[in-house]
């Protein structure tokens, strides 16, 4: 890569500092397996940790994908068939909830097809499970030992959006297919991360924030967004109401989220990605096969339901297996690569892999409200110039 070129990531990041936009961040760039820039500004170091939040639904993927490989699951099955909670489903209509004429399968989940929601949308079904959402942390609060099983079995008690398969809609499914994890392994969700992925892969700062002990030190501040495009620090209570909006609590709960929930360095996520992009293998660690990496970012979703993808980020994408695809550069107005794949964070972090260029970009930042499609745009424009 351009050397130089690469450089220009320097001056945009302190740019963006300077006119106070973000406090920190910090950027990492490999390709063909070597680090080519690194880079970390204003108050973020080289081991501070991130809130990784829907970061964490890619690692959820290659989890499922696990199982799937062992025989254990098929990805075209019934969910309710491992927790049967699920097998008389409602959907939300103008005449009121009817029974769901399809099952929500395992591929409905990875593909964000299944009908459920998050909480906080303007929906019957997202007001429903805001409610369940609070009797879950009431649960929690008086010392209930919440299991990403039990959460799921929670979330089937609210109605869909809509009929299994027919739409596209980001919501909590990714924390459903948590709970399938253990129902299927008979570990804790948390746990099965650790042992299947986290530990072949060396990720020894990646882990949910209950678990960080004298490494919480390192957690990345937050801040919010201002009108006037500057940033703030956020409190500990805006943090604790921000976990409860996201249904993923980083706080020192039992819960382990499928969907969010998760910290990590960019260290360690590179070789999160770096496994990816070696066809499942990683530093003579095997974690997925050759072929389920293929399946993994191959787009599965029918014209009819791409359509219906709703998400600013995701325009010229696709989305499958809990990760954006690249369909069309030029309807995203990207220099990019046609394959390219990925996902972000709430707090603005983001990464993608390459495999055609054999490129890994992962960039940290931990703001609510952040806005930075643009600031990603123009970060991935510099990476690719230098190609």
């Amino acid at each position: 890569m351009n050397s130089d070129r690469l450089q220009n990531l320097e001056d945009l990041f302190l740019q963006e500092i300077r006119e106070g936009h973000l406090k920190g961040c910090s950027v990492m760039v490999v390709h063909k397996g070597a680090a080519q820039f690194r880079g970390e500004y204003g108050t973020d170091r080289r081991d501070s940790i991130y809130r990784i939040y829907s970061m964490t639904k890619p690692i959820t993927a290659v989890a499922v994908m696990m199982l799937m490989e062992r025989g254990l699951i098929d990805v075209e099955e019934p969910l309710y068939r491992y927790i049967p909670e699920f097998e008389h489903m409602t959907v939300v209509t103008r005449e009121g909830e009817v029974p769901a004429k399809n099952f929500i399968t395992i591929a409905d989940c990875l593909n964000m097809t299944s009908g459920m929601v998050y909480p906080g949308e303007d929906s019957v079904s997202a007001i429903r499970l805001l409610k369940e959402a609070e009797r879950v942390a009431v649960r929690q609060e008086f010392g209930e030992n919440i299991s990403a099983l039990a959460l799921a079995r929670s979330v089937a008690t609210v109605p869909l959006l809509f009929e299994p398969g027919s739409r596209w809609h980001y919501g909590v499914s990714a924390d459903v297919l948590a709970g399938l994890v253990e129902r299927v392994t008979g570990m804790r969700y948390g746990e099965f991360l650790k042992r299947a992925i986290f530990t072949p892969l060396d990720m020894k700062d990646t882990m949910y924030v209950s678990a960080l002990g004298d490494k919480a030190e390192r957690l990345a501040a937050i801040y919010c967004r201002n009108d006037d495009g500057s940033v703030t620090p956020i409190t500990d209570a805006q943090v604790e109401k921000l976990d409860s909006e996201a249904f993923c609590s980083v706080r020192a709960t039992s819960f382990d989220g499928g969907g969010s929930g998760l910290c990590s360095t960019l260290a360690d996520y590179s070789k999160f990605a770096m496994m990816l992009l070696n066809n499942g293998e990683y530093n003579g660690a095997r974690i997925l096969s050759r072929k389920t990496v293929d399946f993994l970012h191959t787009d599965q979703l029918p014209d009819r339901v791409r359509k219906t993808i709703d998400f600013e980020q995701v325009k010229g994408y696709s989305y499958s297996n809990l990760l954006r695809i690249m369909k069309d550069t030029g309807q995203a107005r990207s220099n990019g690569t046609a394959g390219e794949y990925g996902w972000d964070g709430m707090l603005g972090t983001y990464f993608l892999i390459d495999p055609k260029e054999e490129l890994i970009v992962i960039y940290g930042q931990q703001v609510l409200n952040g806005d930075t499609k643009t600031l990603i745009r123009k970060m991935r424009s510099i990476v690719y110039s230098a190609l």
